[in-house]
């Protein structure tokens, strides 16, 4: 779990623009502001890439996606498990983080402590898991003694079509 003292020094960081990294017994995510970005972790050219946006409000949703449909914001409310959405019409976050077709990957946190530093930060926050060290520098780190969550990964188009990519 994050301490107190941790989640303030981690709120310092990232207001500063820079990278913090959780490193949990079986890999790391490191997390930055999804908007201004850290542009060393975008000229990583790995197949264990996985971007995204973590949101814990509604608010984030739409201010990151230009129109969601509605079964999105349903799966969003009634998740139990992590939960990442790739929907089209990714905005105001760094370019990095919007796919060559629009689509942006969001993740909305209920609990926990990136939920809690997600919500203090008070915008969203964007995140790149890996199961391997890179050599990016690191300015804040945070160890935590169990393993990462798998999240499901759905994708849904603006018809409301959806496709299961990670179970």
């Amino acid at each position: 779990m994050i301490n107190r003292g941790q989640l303030k020094e981690a709120l310092r960081f990232l207001k500063e623009n820079n990278c913090i990294t959780i490193e949990y017994n079986d890999g790391i995510k490191f997390i930055f502001d999804a908007k201004n970005g850290t542009e060393g972790l975008f000229q990583l050219n790995s197949p264990q890439q996985d971007f995204g946006i973590l949101i814990s409000s509604d608010r984030m949703a739409n201010q990151c996606i230009k129109d969601i449909p509605e079964i999105a914001w349903d799966m969003m409310d009634y998740a139990i498990t992590p939960l990442t959405l790739v929907l089209d019409g990714g905005q105001f976050v760094s370019k990095h983080l919007i796919t060559e077709d629009g689509s942006l990957s969001i993740q909305k946190l209920n609990t926990g402590p990136l939920f809690e530093l997600v919500s203090k930060y008070g915008k969203p926050i964007a995140f790149f898991n890996s199961d391997k060290n890179h050599s990016i520098q690191i300015d804040f780190k945070i160890v935590m003694k169990q393993n990462m969550v798998k999240e499901k990964i759905v994708r849904i188009r603006p018809n409301g079509e959806v496709e299961i990519i990670a179970n």
